[in-house]
């Protein structure tokens, strides 16, 4: 048994061997007069001092649930054992050394409490003490890990074995032999030798911890050293056609039940094989060997069997036979054969599709029918191998061939060379030759199936032919007779039209001439045409095309004799010449572009005679090639004519109109200059609740526009964006519905600063008022109306309300307005006329068509997203509408959300200021010299040098201011 460590047991101590124990006494003397009085404390440490317990004597495992407890106590007279951990569930009892004990779980580890007291203090308990141990009542497991071959012919073996355990573990294995008598202890592997042959095992099992033995395993083997026996049981021929050849064989063994066998055919090397075994094999001499392999590894000795195969064909020859083709119905054949040198056995004959029969050479055949006969024989030898069969075949044919001739020539000819064309046919042999002859000559072979025949004389000729077949038939004659006729007819072309004409038809007459009697005809062609046609003597054409003819006639007689061609050519052209525009003018253009004419003349056929060009009314004779200009022309529709005449007098013409028009207009302005450069501005404040922020500041952002206008005679009024109820033209309030707003800070009813008052006076008037124009206005903000009514009300003063407006804006000045705005132009309900961009800017020009007028916005500009959320909540949105009437009149765009406007003021005040020096222009001015720049003639009034301007699409802007006085502007625009 495996022990703990350690067991330590205090003031006695147990004797392993003899079992009791040895008690330590000291002596003390009148102790039964002695009186100790002790505290709980002290018994509780007395009792833990000496206290003490172990397991089976310090045993690790156990088996057995029964243990043996060995108790330690000096100092008490009672214990207390419990399985419990906090010493419960058990029960006072005598205080014992030795004490038997179950334990209460088993195959784990468990541990068993106990506590010490004394009797006559048995409240006071000492600490609870334990010891534990491992219980393990199941056995090991053991398993082969390594199994010797149940059947070996080795002198030695291995065997292996592993064994597992749950709880304990494993202590040690133990073997044992058939011989041994008892197990002895042996390792996990094992290797057993000098085996004698017959059966052997070893038993193997392990012992845990705790004592705990497997049930043995047993491993068991044969040693057979014991060769088996084979034999063959079938085998082929000693001598063989055969080449596939098949053996069987079995073996026998005194142990082993299946048995392996190996082959070896023509020494190869031995392989794998079963019986039955079957080869294919070549020709010659073969041997095959078998053994036998037992179980045990065992081999027999070997067995063979030699063969040959004899593949060798006879051979048959036909020594005589009939020819290929005969009349004799009658035949005898001769043959012969061998094999390796040796005679056949015997013959076989058939004859055309009958069968075969023994037969001996020569073989005799009689009473043949007409027709293809074929004769076979063959030979066998020994084996029975037979040879391919000897052949001969003929043809008995007593039918003689046919011959016809099927190409010849005409008659009358006039070829002096003949070709005839024949052919044979014979039902039976076939055409062995054609033989031929002209005029009774002897016949000569012509069996290429053709003859030809040259320089012949004119007169009367025959050709025969006859055919023989290969069996020796003679065919009938086959014959054509002809004539050759070798003079040829004559043709004239009597009359046909000039060489040159410009008519389209044509009249041709001819005449023939043959021998006395001869049919003689005549045959015609014009022009492209691949072939002669028959025609008659006087041939006629009608609708030529123009250009060159040839006209070609040639006479021909019945052999075919033809006369020398004749030939007329002529041309026709009946067109005039060909006149072609190369490059013409539009067929519109103005009166300050040049019409120019191209053209050329040519004539296909003939040549130009003359040419006539110009205007309609007016030719005059011009070259085949020309170029004709008009620059500048007046108004009106033109027509240019070009007239040809050919060498033929073909006359043609041909001609090309334009027109020219007008599309521009003069446009004479005059700008009249003041000694005092004027400017009347209008600003338009959005006074709704979205710009209480702008407007908080607005007299800051505004603190330096007045200097801008410090060089000019400038006028300055405020009104809002609020646009009052319909029918409310007297009865608006101020700065509403375009009535201009009182100045703050200023005397009552001052409705207008201007340029005499001093600069202080004027900014901080015009600060005070734009900070907050009014009470809260309307949402709906309309400053392009607003600015509409402004200027409506500045023209009627026969409303007392318009008083304030009522010659604000003067004839003489440039006029700016100023819109103010976090929204665009915002119509309470359908958008009117007033509303709109283009009616604003049209309206000012109806009143001052010379007037300069630009219109400034400070708004949300179109894309600025973060403008548009500062802005606050409200109608807000781009100033769509004032962007645009900026652009028109070249005004500036400044943004409403800027911290300080002073940089978009004074580009609009300098604006202001480059009004005066400008002039508005009714439209577009004309570039007429094309030199890039507009064509605009200013002149002064006094006569002086012009200063430079530029033009900006309708604006004209001076670099200087001009001189006083009334000066003329003159241009030309598009339209009429």
């Amino acid at each position: 048994m495996m022990r703990k460590p350690s067991a330590r047991i205090r003031y006695f101590h147990l004797a392993a061997s003899l079992g009791f124990l040895t008690l330590l006494a000291l002596p003390f003397q009148n102790c039964s007069q002695a009186r100790f009085a002790m505290t709980d404390e002290a018994i509780m440490q007395s009792l833990n001092a000496s206290g003490g317990m172990i397991i089976n004597r310090g045993d690790l495992y156990t088996n057995d649930k029964l243990v043996t407890l060995i108790i330690t106590n000096r100092d008490t007279d009672q214990m207390y054992i419990t399985n419990e951990p906090d010493c419960s569930r058990g029960q006072w009892e005598p205080y014992n050394p030795i004490r038997s004990w179950t334990l209460a779980e088993e195959n784990t580890n468990t541990r068993v409490y106990i506590k010490f007291r004394k009797a006559e203090r048995p409240e006071v308990e000492s600490s609870c003490f334990s010891d534990d141990i491992t219980h393990d009542n199941q056995p090991p497991v053991v398993t082969v890990s390594t199994m010797p071959p149940a059947l070996t012919n080795a002198a030695s073996i291995q065997a292996g074995f592993t064994a597992t355990d749950a709880v304990s573990g494993i202590e040690s294995f133990l073997c044992r032999r058939p011989t041994d008598s008892f197990f002895s202890s042996c390792s996990t592997a094992l290797s057993l030798s000098n085996l004698a042959e017959g059966p052997g095992s070893v038993e193997a099992k392990a012992v845990d911890r705790a004592g705990n033995m497997s049930a043995p395993v047993n491993v068991s083997w044969f040693v057979d050293r014991t060769p088996p026996t084979v034999a063959f049981n079938t085998t082929p021929a000693v001598l063989s056609n055969q080449t596939a050849a098949g053996f069987t064989f079995s073996g026998s063994d005194n142990h082993s039940a299946n048995l392996q066998y190996e082959c070896s055919l023509d020494s190869a090397a031995f392989a794998a094989c079963a019986s039955p075994k079957s080869f294919n094999v070549a020709a010659g001499a073969h041997s095959l060997k078998v053994r036998a392999r037992d179980e045990a590894g065992n081999a027999s000795g070997v067995i063979s069997h030699s063969w040959t195969i004899d593949l060798s064909v006879p051979s048959v020859e036909i020594t005589s036979q009939p020819a290929p083709f005969v009349r004799d119905t009658n035949a005898s054949i001769g043959f012969t054969g061998s094999d390796d040198g040796q005679p056949l056995a015997r013959f076989e004959c058939k004859i055309d599709q009958g069968a075969y029969a023994t037969c001996a050479s020569p073989r005799a055949l009689s009473g043949l029918s007409e027709g293809r006969h074929e004769f076979s024989v063959r030979g066998y030898d020994n084996v029975g191998n037979v040879s391919a069969p000897a052949t001969a075949s003929w043809l008995v044919d007593t039918t003689p061939p046919a011959v016809t001739i099927t190409t010849r020539p005409a008659s009358p000819t006039n070829q002096t060379g003949a070709n005839f064309g024949y052919s044979a046919t014979d039902s039976g042999s076939g055409i062995a030759r054609i033989e031929c002859r002209l005029d009774g000559a002897a016949f000569a072979d012509c069996s290429s199936g053709q003859k030809s025949y040259t320089n012949l004389g004119a007169g009367s000729h025959t050709f025969e032919a006859r055919a023989l077949d290969k069996a020796g038939n003679t065919s009938t004659v086959a014959s054509h007779t002809w004539s050759i006729d070798l003079t040829p007819p004559r043709l004239n072309i009597i009359s046909g039209p000039a060489a040159l004409t410009n008519e389209k038809s044509a009249v041709l007459v001819m005449e023939v001439f043959g021998d006395s009697g001869e049919s003689v005809s005549a045959e015609c062609k014009l022009d492209l045409e691949a072939n002669y046609v028959p025609c008659t003597l006087t041939k006629a054409y009608q609708n030529l095309a123009e250009g060159g003819h040839v006209f070609t006639a040639r006479a021909k007689d019945a052999a075919g004799n033809v006369s020398e061609a004749k030939v007329h050519s002529w041309t026709v052209d009946a067109t005039g010449p060909a006149i072609r525009f190369v490059s013409v003018t539009p067929s519109t253009i103005d009166t300050f572009t040049t019409a120019r004419i191209k053209f050329e003349v040519t004539d296909e056929y003939s040549t130009v005679q003359s040419v006539q060009c110009g205007l309609a009314g007016s030719l005059t004779t011009c070259p085949q090639t020309h170029e004709a200009s008009f620059p500048q022309q007046p108004t009106g529709a033109y027509t240019y004519t070009v007239k040809a005449v050919d060498a033929l007098g073909n006359e043609s013409e041909n001609s090309y109109s334009w027109t020219v028009i007008d599309n521009t207009r003069a446009v004479t302005s005059t700008v009249t200059v003041n000694e005092t450069r004027k400017a009347d501005v209008l600003v338009v404040i959005d006074n709704s609740g979205s710009m209480n922020t702008e407007q908080t500041n607005m007299g800051n952002r505004f603190n330096n526009f007045i200097d801008k206008l410090s060089s000019l005679d400038w006028r300055l009024a405020i009104t809002t964006t609020t646009i009052a109820p319909q029918n409310s033209w007297g009865t608006a309030p101020p700065g509403a519905d375009g009535l201009f707003l009182p100045f703050k800070n200023m005397p009552s009813n001052t409705y207008v600063l201007n340029s005499s008052m001093s600069r202080a006076t004027a900014q901080t008037a015009f600060a005070s008022t734009i900070t907050r124009p009014a009470s809260e206005g309307s949402g709906y903000e309309q400053g392009i109306k607003a600015t509409y009514r402004a200027l409506e009300r500045s023209r009627d003063p026969s409303v007392s309300a318009n008083a304030p407006n009522v010659g604000f804006f003067r004839d003489d000045a440039v006029l700016a307005v100023l819109v103010v705005s976090d929204a665009d132009e915002t119509p309470q309900g359908n958008t009117e006329a007033r509303n709109l961009p283009q009616n604003l800017f049209n309206h000012v020009k109806t009143l001052w068509p010379n007037k300069p007028f630009q219109f400034h916005s400070i708004v949300v500009k179109s894309g600025d997203s973060a403008c548009l959320r500062l802005a606050g909540s409200g109608n807000e949105g781009y100033g769509v509408s004032y962007e645009a009437l900026s652009t028109m009149t070249g005004g500036v765009i400044g943004s409403v959300c800027a911290d300080d406007y002073s940089s978009q003021l004074a580009a609009m005040g300098n604006g202001v200021v480059d009004l005066v020096n400008s002039v508005s222009l009714s439209c577009a001015p004309l570039d007429l010299d094309k030199d890039g720049k507009p064509d605009i003639t200013v002149t002064l009034q006094n006569g002086g040098t012009v200063p430079s301007f530029t033009v900006d699409q309708l604006k004209l802007t001076f670099s200087q201011t001009l001189p006083v006085g009334s000066h003329s502007i003159q241009y030309r625009c598009l339209g009429q």
